[in-house]
């Protein structure tokens, strides 16, 4: 009897506290859901600009979050100079205001100042702008490319050898090697390579072994016949060697095995666009003052009987694509295509073009402030 009254006990003492946990997490909902977070960024909070007297500028303010009655009020030195396309607006989610400042003619050069004020159920947000009142002036930067030539090439690289003899015995070797140097742009636009021997006539005693910059790519024994070898595109290098050689004579050790080759050429194909790309810097003051950029250069060579399009690109982007103007080339081009940092600027043609070059460059025109 008594334990059931001890456990009865404890049981309400539980039930107790329990019931003042579910009090106290009622209360604290209720207390939460009466206040509302209302939290708004405003963005930028601090801007310079750069103004001529008489001069309209205009950017916007953007304010993210959740709120109502959201008011703005401009306010200092230069307050006159700004007007707002809202006052007043309520805040859900991403709201843009556009802020407009139209300096006057009478304004005196220097710095002048403004902030505009957000205010929200007793918080408040500040916008500190600095207006610099100077003179607008044009910067000009030239960046040289040089002179080159740029053209759509079809054919084939030979390097050939004519008639020798390789031998070995046991005792005695006589191998023949030569090298073959290939221009950048041939390897650029490789499309097929291959050794291509004719064999006039052997004793048979052993293989016919050739070596393509170093590695064994024919080690076979061969008759009077025609060989065709292929060389991978990626083992071609700008300075290839070539080497053959006869191998030993085996159990004809008192003999010496010979091959009589009456030609051995390194044979490369290609077609295609022989380009020209250049990398250069451009700095982000550049390109939020940008006024114009301008594509300049001579032509010096061309066919006129082939007058096709050339291509000139900016970070992939045409900005260029036509016959140029002969003799001279000076043009504006899309200034949109630049971005801050590095760039890369590649020209090209179509098939049966070419153009020679000189002079090529890139004139950047910007807008700077001279107080």
């Amino acid at each position: 009897m008594i334990l059931a009254e001890e456990t009865l006990a404890r049981v309400d003492e539980f039930a107790f506290v329990l019931l003042g946990g579910l009090i106290l997490l009622i209360i604290l909902v209720i207390g939460w859901s009466g206040v509302a977070p209302y939290v708004v960024m405003v963005e930028p909070e601090n801007k310079t600009i750069y103004m001529e007297r008489g001069s309209y500028e205009s950017f916007e303010l953007l304010l993210n979050g959740s709120a109502k009655n959201v008011t703005l009020r401009v306010e200092g030195e230069a307050k006159d100079w700004i007007q707002l396309e809202r006052y007043s607006l309520d805040v859900e989610g991403v709201e843009r205001v556009k802020v407009e400042i139209m300096v006057p003619r009478t304004a005196t050069p220097g710095e002048h100042t403004a902030r505009i004020r957000v205010r929200y159920y007793g918080t408040e947000r500040e916008v500190n702008l600095k207006i610099i009142v100077a003179e607008r002036v044009e910067e000009r930067r030239e960046i040289n490319f040089g002179d080159f030539t740029i053209s759509y090439l079809m054919g084939e690289f030979v390097e050939k050898r004519e008639n020798f003899r390789v031998e070995r015995s046991y005792f005695f070797e006589k191998s023949r090697g030569f090298v073959a140097i290939l221009d950048p742009e041939i390897m650029e636009i490789a499309r097929n390579a291959y050794l291509y021997l004719v064999i006039d006539d052997t004793n048979m005693l052993s293989n016919l072994i050739i070596q393509f910059n170093g590695k064994k790519v024919f080690d076979k024994k061969v008759g009077q016949e025609e060989l065709l070898i292929e060389i991978p595109l990626e083992e071609l290098k700008r300075k290839n060697r070539i080497r053959i050689e006869a191998g030993t004579p085996g159990i004809f050790f008192w003999a010496t095995a010979w091959y009589e080759i009456r030609e051995a050429s390194l044979v490369v194909e290609y077609n295609g666009t022989f380009f020209r790309k250049f990398e250069f810097s451009v700095d982000a003051s550049e390109i939020e003052n940008l006024k114009e950029l301008r594509l300049e250069f001579k032509v010096e060579k061309y066919d006129a009987k082939k007058l096709n399009d050339m291509i000139v690109e900016i970070n992939g982007k045409e900005v260029f694509r036509g016959v140029p103007t002969l003799l001279y080339f000076n043009q504006e081009i899309d200034k949109e295509a630049l971005r801050a940092g590095e760039n890369e600027i590649r020209f090209s043609v179509e098939p049966d073009t070419f153009y020679t070059l000189s002079d090529v460059s890139l004139e950047i025109v910007k807008y700077s402030y001279k107080s």
